[in-house]
């Protein structure tokens, strides 16, 4: 009888290590949908949010407002300080306003573009942890494989 239960220990043991297998192979692919979903769709919004602010429709209110009431008042005001028979005057501050100008939407481009690498610099990080994670995983799945044999 004692070789009778040894038998049917070991026959246990077998499926529990063939249902513990299983599992963990599940587990493994879940990981891996999981991740290449998530690397998909992650940068998605992103990016959707990033072509609508390059096309538009997103516009920060201080600006528009700035450039849309300030500004003409503000030359207008100058024009008719100085006077409209000094029109050098009112050519070089309409240079000085417009240099500015420039120089601000230059700022402006060099923070999207910052913002742009910052977030393709941490689309990469988390794409090379995945791919860390799954390589683990194989190495420990193999490992365990080979304890099995």
């Amino acid at each position: 009888q004692s070789t009778w239960g040894r038998t049917e220990e070991l026959q246990r043991r077998k499926i529990q290590a063939e249902a513990r297998a299983v599992q963990q192979k599940q587990a493994y692919k879940k990981v891996l949908a999981r991740c290449a979903a998530r690397d998909f769709l992650g940068g998605m919004q992103t990016r959707a949010l990033d072509q609508l602010q390059d096309a538009g429709l997103f516009q920060d209110q201080n600006q528009v407002s700035v450039e849309s009431s300030f500004l003409p008042w503000l030359i207008d005001s100058v024009v008719s300080a100085v006077g409209s028979t000094n029109r050098t005057a009112s050519a070089a501050v309409d240079g000085a306003l417009a240099d500015a100008f420039t120089q601000l939407r230059m700022q402006q481009a060099k923070g999207i573009q910052r913002r742009i690498d910052d977030s393709e610099g941490v689309r990469l990080a988390r794409i090379a942890a995945i791919r860390k994670a799954e390589e683990d995983a194989r190495r420990q799945l193999e490992e365990e494989q080979k304890k099995k044999k």
